[in-house]
């Protein structure tokens, strides 16, 4: 199992809503120069309800990954945000429980 970030490199992770969309970017802080290079993007349609969140991922850098959906809970303490979940994909073995964790910026 793999742990993101990487020990012992920052990296940096955007994630933006609107109405129906969402869309995510996240990146090394190294400019690519750290042993694990990291860049990776996507975006697609979600729903709401309650704290029952799925997202629709339409468009991802990992190819693969595209026209998934995925099935979270999301939590909201004060500015920040908590995305709890499993992605699960058959087809490429991927089956891992995921927890991020958004700070909202001004």
């Amino acid at each position: 199992m793999t742990t993101y970030p990487v020990k012992g490199e920052i990296q940096e992770t955007l994630k933006m809503f609107n109405g129906s969309h969402f869309s995510f970017f996240t990146h090394d802080l190294e400019k690519g120069k750290v042993k694990t290079p990291a860049f990776s993007a996507g975006a697609g349609t979600y729903s709401l309800s309650g704290n029952a969140y799925s997202e629709h991922l339409i468009y991802c850098s990992y190819r693969d990954w595209e026209n998934t959906k995925f099935k979270f809970t999301l939590t909201l303490k004060n500015n920040t945000l908590i995305q709890k979940g499993i992605e699960k994909i058959d087809s490429l073995n991927v089956n891992h429980e995921i927890i991020e964790v958004y700070v909202k910026v001004k």
